[in-house]
């Protein structure tokens, strides 16, 4: 899967994409260590989970104050097929550039459950400025583009591999990555993947600073 900026839970690490792999863990200071970790978003509204991060917030995803864990709440994420009571950080250790959420489904097989994330990370850590060059960077052997599409006069790039689909779309100077993934379709069934990461760009575009 093309994908992404920051864990295990996320995708797998392809080159010149932020992931969710955990990076090295950054020291922090005697006295950053002392001061409260921040808990809010930009707008204070609070994060669904608490996060023992200090540096969840950094120079790394500061391209946009959009943030995904605030964006939907409870009812908005049941509404949408998605677990509120197991929506997680995508950070696995501090200073990562993916920050963001993941959520498993509501359906779906019970041990392979089917994942929803999405995050951002500044696209002037990938040596790119814009979305056509960030498409032009993450482009494999291992996975196809779909036609660009716009939602609420933006355009929005997806693409397909084996049992997952990525949508990238532009906010300030950063990319905002929604990722759906059922290790169990392939095939035809990849497409019903991109309509459910396609659907919740949708739900929250109007959310995302242009």
């Amino acid at each position: 899967m093309v994908a992404v900026l920051g864990v295990t839970m996320v995708a797998c690490d392809v080159e010149g994409v932020p992931s969710a792999q955990p990076e090295a863990v950054v020291s922090v200071s005697s006295s950053a260590a002392t001061e409260p970790i921040r808990q809010t978003d930009d707008a204070g509204k609070r994060l669904p989970f608490d996060t023992e991060f200090p540096d969840r917030w950094s120079r790394n995803n500061d391209g946009t104050t959009y943030e995904p864990c605030t964006a939907v709440d409870y009812a908005q994420a049941r509404a949408f097929g998605l677990d509120p009571a197991t929506v997680e950080d995508v950070a696995a250790s501090n200073h990562q550039t993916a920050r963001g959420c993941q959520w498993d489904l509501l359906e779906g097989d019970e041990i392979l459950r089917p994942s929803l994330s999405q995050f951002v990370g500044n696209l002037t850590g990938m040596g790119v400025d814009n979305l056509k060059d960030y498409k032009q960077l993450q482009s494999t052997e291992y996975n196809e583009w779909l036609d660009d599409v716009v939602i609420s006069g933006r355009t929005v790039v997806a693409s397909v591999e084996r049992g997952s689909c990525d949508a990238f779309v532009q906010s300030g100077s950063a990319v905002v990555v929604t990722t759906m993934r059922d290790i169990l379709r392939d095939g035809p069934g990849v497409n019903l993947l991109c309509e459910k990461a396609l659907g919740f760009v949708r739900l929250t575009i109007d959310k995302m600073p242009p």
